[in-house]
């Protein structure tokens, strides 16, 4: 399995934490973060510790897979695309009441943080978009552009 390391050059997206900006609600971020914990794994990826420079150039990581999971819909159980990798215990779906996959189909190569964010705009609020942006950037969904091309599926 191919594992992602920060580029040390002085373009890098790595950056003192905190990053995040002024009145993201981290209350969300939280639930998200419990649902993604390795429950007493310790051989648990390390979840990127680094800010993100909303700047730097970004894509999302090879080690990244789409699949269909089993999902709550109202009453009804439906499938749902979910995305897998490394640093989450299970598929994840949403976060919070945002589906994940089809905002990453918006990430392209080589794109800002920035400018994702501002693309997610059009379809929630930019405060949620940076907190999801922070999240994907600590859980290496997310990761520092070199190769600038999607993994399949996506």
């Amino acid at each position: 399995m191919r594992t992602e390391t920060a580029a040390t050059s002085p373009s890098t997206c790595l950056e003192p934490r905190p990053s995040r900006p002024r009145g993201a609600d981290l209350d969300g971020l939280h639930r998200w973060r419990e649902r993604a914990a390795f429950d007493g794994d310790e051989q648990a990826p390390r979840l990127e510790e680094a800010g993100l420079d909303p700047a730097c150039r970004i894509q999302l990581s090879g080690a990244l897979a789409v699949e269909s999971v089993p999902v709550l819909q109202g009453d009804l159980v439906e499938t749902a695309p979910a995305v897998r990798h490394a640093t989450l215990a299970r598929p994840v779906a949403f976060l919070g009441e945002e589906a994940v996959v089809p905002l990453l189909r918006l990430v392209s190569p080589g794109q800002t943080p920035e400018a994702v964010v501002r693309t997610w705009s059009e379809r929630l609020p930019a405060e949620l978009g940076w907190e999801i942006m922070h999240w994907l950037w600590r859980h290496r969904v997310v990761v520092p552009a070199r190769g600038l091309q999607h993994p399949a599926g996506l």
